[in-house]
């Protein structure tokens, strides 16, 4: 892809951008080393997760996005939803950087660079924790997933994207050699099926939706979207 390219995107994402914004993506991306660069058009072109995830997002609050990565999920976030407070959080130290700099100038966003399992959580209305919590053991992964359902605002959203490894063996797979080449940080690649995902998620009391949230090789990744319900008010 020539420099001068600007990024192409799905369908379902790109209609969700006006001209003008999908242009200042373009200039934020085009900044990044080639390396990074590629990679966030990749994403942009063939992962679906993003739309998907846009749908499902408040307009006001407070966003957590666990695992950002280099920040392209929040980046996506604050051009659709300037009202929504958005906190990155990101335990490698390149990729903080990265979030930074690509994050650069949207003040209601901050990158925390510190282990997204151990960060205080606050009381957000959206949490996300996409492809990140297969890197924790079942029992930590479980005891993490109870913190933040205990700290999501009444009415908040929890957006989980993991793999399907009953489905489709390959994608793990995939995973443990980007732990490996150390692209990915982890301690190795424990994979919950969406079901079990689910399973823990609607026993606290969470309404609970899966859907098909995967292209290529990790086709079978699953978004498991859970909403904490509105208190009951008597009459």
């Amino acid at each position: 892809m020539r420099r001068t390219d600007k990024p192409r995107a799905s369908t379902a994402l790109a209609q969700r951008f006006t001209p003008e914004q999908w242009t200042e993506i373009h200039e934020r991306l085009r900044s990044l080393p080639r390396a990074l660069r590629s990679y966030a058009y990749w994403k942009l072109r063939l992962d679906p997760v993003y739309a998907q995830v846009l749908e499902e997002l408040p307009l006001q609050g407070e966003m957590v996005d666990l695992g950002t990565g280099i920040g392209l999920l929040p980046l996506l976030v604050a051009l659709t939803r300037p009202s929504l407070r958005i906190r990155a959080v990101e335990w490698d130290s390149h990729k903080a950087r990265t979030a930074r700099f690509l994050l650069r100038g949207l003040r209601h966003v901050t990158v925390e660079e510190v282990d997204a399992r151990a960060v205080p959580i606050g009381t957000p209305t959206a949490i996300a924790m996409l492809d990140i919590l297969h890197y924790s053991a079942h029992s930590e992964a479980v005891r993490w997933l109870r913190a933040c359902i205990g700290a999501l605002h009444p009415g908040g959203v929890l957006l989980i994207r993991e793999l399907e490894p009953s489905r489709w063996a390959i994608a793990p797979l995939l995973e443990r050699v980007a732990v490996l080449a150390r692209w990915n940080r982890g301690g190795g690649v424990y994979p919950l099926s969406s079901s079990e995902v689910a399973e823990v998620l609607s026993s606290l009391g969470l309404k609970v939706a899966n859907r098909p949230a995967g292209s290529g090789l990790f086709r079978a990744n699953t978004l498991t979207i859970a909403r904490r319900p509105e208190p009951l008010h008597e009459h």
